[in-house]
């Protein structure tokens, strides 16, 4: 595969995480930035993990050249956690010397990404930390929640509107009472997103079942 058919591949696989290709010089070097989330299966609700690549392709690539990896920036990730990143991918990309290797570097990224993509803080309605193994959702607004404890949260909102529609109702006289509503983050008021909560329905289903 030659070097812009690997990197057709790789902007086919990422798409819009692909920041930006950039052509140095005159002759076939290349800068790649690209934005590194976990595997969510597109819920952007469950991204606490990313990280912004820089990888430096020179135009000797690969035969006589190799790419290099810089993170310029991480979102979600303890300091102490990234310690070390770099240098283990300047490793892996001189044991890669010789092969084309963008795609076994960016999964190292993404492997990155898929490890650490557990809040660092604790959560903020019940205050304890998150476990790897626990589910949560990260708000527009970024605060992160365990899924159960945000979930309880919003059906505790839907049902104090709920209460106070039916009460307006009965006084206006009307037959039905709004339901719904109660979206809002239990820290800073902001819509949490209708994406975030379409990721809680079925902990949201099982309260209204209780």
């Amino acid at each position: 595969m030659e070097v812009e058919e690997e990197l057709d591949a790789v902007v086919a696989v990422y798409g819009d995480d692909v920041v930006g290709i950039e052509r140095i010089g005159d002759g076939g070097a290349r800068v790649v930035t690209i934005r590194i989330n976990p595997d969510v299966a597109g819920h952007e609700a469950l991204i606490h993990a990313s990280l912004l690549v820089r990888i430096s392709i020179p135009d000797t690539y690969p035969a006589a050249g190799r790419a290099e990896v810089v993170i310029e920036s991480m979102a979600g990730v303890a300091d102490e956690d990234g310690v070390g990143l770099d240098e283990s991918l300047a490793a892996k990309s001189k044991e890669l010397e010789g092969e084309q290797s963008l795609f076994e570097l960016l999964q190292a990224c993404k492997d990155f990404a898929n490890d650490h993509n557990v809040p660092a803080d604790d959560c903020c309605i019940c205050m304890c930390p998150f476990d790897d193994d626990e589910p949560y959702v990260k708000a527009k607004c970024s605060h992160s929640f365990h899924s159960e404890c945000l979930s309880r949260w919003i059906h505790d909102q839907r049902v104090q509107a709920h209460d106070k529609s039916t009460e307006k109702a009965h006084k206006d006289g009307d037959r039905e009472a709004e339901s719904g509503g109660g979206a809002k983050c239990a820290v800073c008021r902001q819509d949490i997103g209708e994406d975030r909560v379409k990721v809680l329905e079925e902990w949201l289903g099982a309260l209204w079942a209780e």
